[in-house]
Formats: C-alpha cells, structure tokens, sequence
C-alpha cells in the first residue's frame, strides 16, 4: 500500500510495532493512534476501510454475521466458525482461527470444504 503512492513518503511513523520492508524510514511509535495526530487519522481510515470490506464479505459468507461483527470475535461470530469452520478471508494466524479448537480439525488436519453463494464448492 505505502508504495503505491506516488510521490512516496519520505518517513512513516507506525502503530505499535515495526513494520518489515517499508520503502522508507520509519518509526514504530507505542499506542501510536493517542500521541501521533497522523497515526490516529490513519487508523480510522483503516477501520473504516475494513468495515466496508467485511460488510460487502458479509454478502458473500452470510452466516457469519460480518455486516454486524465486522470480523470480530463475537460469541455468535465464534458459534458459526466452530460450526462451519473458517472461511478463505479468516485470518489462520489468529489462534481461534488456526488452532485445533474446531471440531474435526486437528493440528494435522485438513480445512472446510466450503458452499459459497453460489453454491459452488470451495476447498480451502
């Protein structure tokens, strides 16, 4: 994203941590969003963004509610991911996501085979 815009930064400032390969210095700055006027901008741009998104994955993954939790671990959002196993934008790196915490999905173990809107089959 950072280096799709033209003309590129010359210095970042981040939220919390470094980010790797930044085509630019950068600063990773701790709770960044409160101190940094620039952060706190960037990060309802982010969020913002990202509802939009879960909302139009809402249209394709119903059951998960996404319109309402926008991807967040709500008890209904966690029933459906234990019942129907996670879906291809599921985040894997998120331990009730990529743990073997979902029936039939053990540490070893293959993923859903998923019916879209459309009913085709999708395996993941």
């Amino acid at each position: 994203c950072v280096r799709a815009l033209d003309p590129g930064p010359e210095y970042a400032l981040t939220d919390g941590f470094p980010v790797p390969r930044m085509p630019c210095p950068s600063l990773a700055i701790k709770k960044g969003d409160a101190v940094a006027i620039s952060v706190a901008a960037a990060s309802i741009v982010a969020k913002v963004t990202r509802d939009r998104i879960m909302v139009r994955m809402h249209r394709r993954y119903p059951a998960f509610g996404f319109n309402h939790n926008m991807g967040y671990g709500t008890p209904e959002h966690m029933e459906v991911l234990d019942r129907l196993g996670p879906t291809p934008i599921h985040r894997f790196s998120f331990a009730c996501v990529g743990q073997p915490l979902l029936p039939g999905f053990g540490r070893a173990g293959g993923l859903p085979t998923w019916e879209t809107d459309s009913h085709e089959s999708m395996t993941r």
